[in-house]
């Protein structure tokens, strides 16, 4: 039978400092799972009986819509955190320009929240109202404000990926440089 020794504290590696935004990214994505079990909940009050004491005005498709991609949305934003951890997203200690670095990583968290605020709040306006925001000549301006609303939020959660991907992609061509 053999033991295992735990390691010493000399064995390990020391390590870098955790960027603010692994913590925004990973806080944000708890909020998303709370959204989704919440209009899941909504989903399922929505879905009783007319008659019913539990039932709870809405429509449904655009709010299991809503609790759906918010939860991919939030395994999504949830990768992101380790990664922005272990420095390898918006890497403090290998960039050139700690001050640009600190940009990019608020300006990717800033689009990513702009962009969830705004696709999420779409879908729920469309579960309460029923004004989906699919149409692109609709008659009402409130439908075409929820459809600029949602594709502008999808926009920037898709730009926030990009310079995600971007920070990720040089921190590692950073990493083999060196």
């Amino acid at each position: 039978m053999t033991e295992s020794v735990p390691p010493n504290d000399s064995d390990r590696e020391t390590p870098r400092s955790i960027e603010p935004s692994a913590g925004w990214f990973a806080r944000a994505s708890l909020g998303l799972v709370w959204l989704s079990a919440a209009s899941g909940l909504w989903s399922v009050l929505v879905r009783q009986a007319p008659g019913s004491t539990y039932r709870v005005a809405g429509f449904y498709d655009p709010i299991e819509s809503l609790s759906l991609r918010s939860l991919a949305l939030a395994a999504v934003t949830l990768a992101l955190a380790p990664i922005a951890a272990r420095g390898g997203l918006f890497a403090r200690d290998e960039a050139p320009d700690r001050a640009t670095q600190r940009w990019i990583a608020r300006a990717t968290f800033a689009t990513w929240a702009f962009g969830a605020l705004l696709y999420c709040g779409a879908m729920g306006y469309s579960g309460a109202t029923g004004l989906l925001g699919v149409q692109l000549r609709d008659s009402g301006q409130p439908g075409r404000s929820a459809l600029v609303a949602r594709w502008t939020g999808a926009a920037l959660l898709l730009g926030s990926l990009a310079l995600a991907t971007r920070s990720i992609v040089l921190g590692s061509t950073r990493q083999l440089d060196s």
